[in-house]
């Protein structure tokens, strides 16, 4: 039996985005996403970390790890 998935408008929208940012390089795309989920992403590593300046160099990190593999698995997800 298969489930239908629903998803939220904000989340088809970042789909739309991940798949601009990956498949196509735009960077336009993957600077709307990075705005989006910079700061939440930036507190949790804060909370972990307790340092301000490893935060913001390991929210950068973070991203950029997470665009980078997602470019190399986005064209199985198809």
């Amino acid at each position: 039996m298969e489930v239908e998935r629903q998803f939220s408008e904000k989340a088809l929208k970042d789909f739309k985005l991940i798949d601009r940012a990956t498949l196509e390089g735009d960077e336009a795309a993957f600077a709307e996403l990075m705005s989006r989920y910079k700061k939440p992403v930036y507190h949790m590593i804060l909370k972990m970390v307790r340092n301000v300046d490893d935060a913001e160099d390991l929210t950068i990190e973070a991203f950029a790890k997470a665009f980078k593999n997602l470019a190399r698995t986005s064209s199985y997800m198809s």
